[in-house]
């Protein structure tokens, strides 16, 4: 190549020298040229962003994708098989990286990196292992793979370990659990004892004081209250000229006769039957004669003397306390006709709570009171009794029942107009009037307490 005229000079390494420098001038415009193929392909599908290209067609993508990756147009088999996969549901990401990362693109420059969606393309093309990867390198990082990969298999092989390891764990943790459940158990019993020591004491002295209270009222002397602002005197006149006499209170209530029968098991019979607010002891007198065993409680020491008067079991007392003195499980019946209407709230929910407790499994509760569904009761006859606090709607009494346990609830209106005093005018207005006016003025509700 060189005439080897000048002594001086080693002319070999002078011709390895160019031959060198001409392989990377060659490299250089190789590389120069792929460049320029791939701005020229790219710039041909006008390719800026992958959302570029993912917004083409299914024909146009495969062909901008090996453009994009590949620098040339995409070969007959390879087209038709990734437009196939595109038919069946793989997505374009998914095909991306496949062409993305196959071996002829890595010795390309690339522009856009795809590894998440490298993994759907895994999963395309080997399922099981595909989803596999896909789901542990989720929480890696991509340059983490193989060591990932080392300690997933490691961690696979401690599987038996791992596994002995847990049951001795939840072993000690279901120890533990008792050995806790036990310690609060019993300091949960020795306060109980410490609260119910401490209630009979309030109740020993609640009793002493309605003792001392009931003395005071037999010398004539009754202290007022914001509760009761009305003395016994008052009371008893004022039950007498509104409640009518003894004859129409037992038609009425024979009605709860027939329902005893049929719905109050035969071996709670024997058992006591309490009827709270027992008045001047109408109902007392009609549970005897049915072959009952009846108690009456009344908060008015005048209607006790009248039903001890007539030979009937009385105290004077209020009746939710009386309920609390009783054993659980001792009582077949309790009876309460007008008196809920009388009560607070909470006084009513004791009441109810007190009564599921001391019932007999298959006991019953028949409460009566004012229908405010009739509107003259509502607005007018409930206020007639200046101690009655506000009206019940049968769906609060229900559910207020149903709430505390009692089962089998059954709702009667009762005590219409008479027939001789109610509307004709047979029109849907005239009926609707006629049942807000002159429907039934009181319901009772009777439920049991659950034999389970």
């Amino acid at each position: 190549m060189f005439q080897h005229n000048n002594p001086s000079i080693d002319y070999d390494n002078l011709e390895q020298a160019v031959a060198a420098r001409l392989a990377r001038l060659e490299t250089l415009s190789s590389e120069e040229q792929h460049t320029r193929s791939d701005q020229e392909h790219t710039a041909l599908f006008n390719i800026d962003t992958l959302e570029d290209l993912y917004a083409l067609d299914n024909e146009d993508f495969i062909q901008a994708a090996y453009h994009t990756f590949l620098g040339r147009d995409a070969d007959a088999e390879g087209f038709q098989h990734h437009l196939k996969l595109l038919e069946s549901g793989v997505s374009r990401s998914a095909i991306a990286a496949g062409l993305r990362y196959s071996r002829p693109a890595r010795s390309r420059p690339q522009r856009f990196h795809l590894r998440r969606a490298w993994l759907n393309w895994i999963a395309v093309r080997t399922p099981v292992i595909g989803r596999a990867l896909e789901a542990a390198l989720a929480l890696l990082t991509i340059g983490n793979i193989k060591r990932t990969l080392l300690q997933v298999q490691r961690q696979l092989s401690d599987i038996p370990r791992l596994r002995e390891g847990l049951m001795l764990a939840e072993h000690e943790q279901n120890r533990l659990r008792q050995d806790a459940i036990a310690h609060v158990e019993q300091s949960l019993a020795q306060t109980m004892k410490a609260w119910q020591r401490d209630f009979q004491s309030l109740k020993d002295e609640n009793r002493e004081l309605r003792q001392r209270l009931a003395a005071s009222s037999n010398t004539g002397f009754t202290a007022p209250t914001d509760d009761d602002p009305v003395d016994e005197d008052f009371y008893l006149a004022f039950e007498t000229h509104f409640r009518g006499p003894d004859s129409l209170i037992r038609e009425r209530l024979a009605f709860y006769l027939p329902i005893l029968e049929e719905r109050l098991p035969r071996e709670l019979k024997a058992a006591p039957s309490v009827d709270i607010g027992c008045g001047r002891g109408e109902w007392l007198s009609m549970l005897g004669g049915a072959g009952y065993r009846p108690f009456g409680i009344d908060l008015n020491n005048r209607n006790v003397t009248t039903c001890r008067e007539r030979g009937l079991d009385a105290e004077q007392g209020d009746g939710i306390e009386w309920l609390r003195s009783q054993a659980s499980d001792s009582v077949a019946m309790v009876t309460a006709f007008h008196v809920i209407e009388h009560l607070s709230l909470a006084a009513l929910n004791t009441l109810l709570v007190e009564t599921m407790r001391v019932l007999k499994p298959g006991g019953l509760l028949i409460v009566e009171t004012p229908n405010p569904e009739n509107l003259i009761t509502a607005a007018h006859h409930f206020y007639t009794d200046p101690t009655h606090r506000h009206p019940l709607p049968p769906t609060l009494c229900e559910f207020l029942l149903a709430y505390r346990g009692f089962a089998d609830i059954r709702s009667h209106r009762l005590h219409p107009v008479p027939e001789d005093q109610r509307l004709t005018d047979q029109t849907e207005t005239g009926r609707l009037c006629d049942t807000l006016f002159n429907g039934p003025r009181d319901y009772a509700m009777v439920a049991c307490k659950p034999q389970n």
